[in-house]
């Protein structure tokens, strides 16, 4: 009977023991390895839909002589966000976007100062009429046709489409990308661009010969 006891014990624990391992290994894979998966995932779940789902159209009224009268039009437009966590100081990023649209000075500070939101509406009717957003896949990436990227193309690309729309209030770039519009603005600062905001951009040229010639395997007499 002792004997029977412990056996069911030790069964017990063993299994306890192996619940437990491999709940820490399934904790381990999604906070440490899949961790900027699962973030970045759950950061898309306030993505809006570009299509209007519910287009409703325009709807009139009719007077006795027959002529149309608007009665109620729907707008299309964009909605603003903040993430608090990112911002550092709540007053700057004030100032800067009331120029660009009209904001409640109190209602924003509160809204930035919770660092635990990552997500908050600030702004939910922008027109179309006002702002337009416009976003570029580099030659050979996303929907760009092409099989190949250098910066001088990219840069070339970047141009042309600055002087297809006239004028650009900003440009938000990433990696590559923000090399390449620095590039495009110092080589013409003439360029009708407001303001450039530049993300994760390599500092020159030379950050990609040694990469490229550290994976390759290349001699400094191959490089020169």
């Amino acid at each position: 009977m002792k004997y029977s006891f412990l056996a069911r014990s030790r069964v017990i624990l063993f299994c306890v023991i192996i619940f437990a391992a491999v709940l820490l290994i399934k904790l381990f894979l999604i906070q440490v390895v899949h961790g900027n998966a699962y973030s970045e995932a759950a950061n898309h779940q306030y993505a809006t839909p570009a299509i209007n789902i519910y287009e409703r159209g325009t709807i009139y009224f009719e007077r006795k002589d027959g002529q149309l009268v608007s009665a109620a039009t729907q707008i299309s437009g964009f909605k603003m966000a903040i993430d608090a966590t990112k911002i550092i100081d709540a007053e700057n990023i004030y100032q800067k976007l009331s120029k660009i649209t009209s904001l409640n000075h109190d209602d924003f500070i509160i809204t930035a100062e919770k660092k635990s939101d990552t997500y908050k509406e600030i702004a939910n009717r922008l027109s179309k009429e006002e702002f337009t957003i416009f976003a570029m896949d580099a030659p050979g990436h996303g929907l760009s046709q092409g099989n190949f990227l250098n910066l001088p193309h990219y840069s070339g690309l970047i141009e042309q489409f600055i002087y297809e729309q006239k004028k650009l209030h900003a440009i938000l770039t990433h990696s590559f990308g923000g090399f390449a519009s620095v590039y495009t603005m110092h080589r013409l600062p003439h360029l009708p661009v407001s303001k450039m905001v530049v993300m994760a951009a390599p500092g020159e040229v030379a950050y990609f010969i040694d990469y490229y010639q550290q994976v390759l395997g290349l001699s400094t007499r191959a490089i020169h």
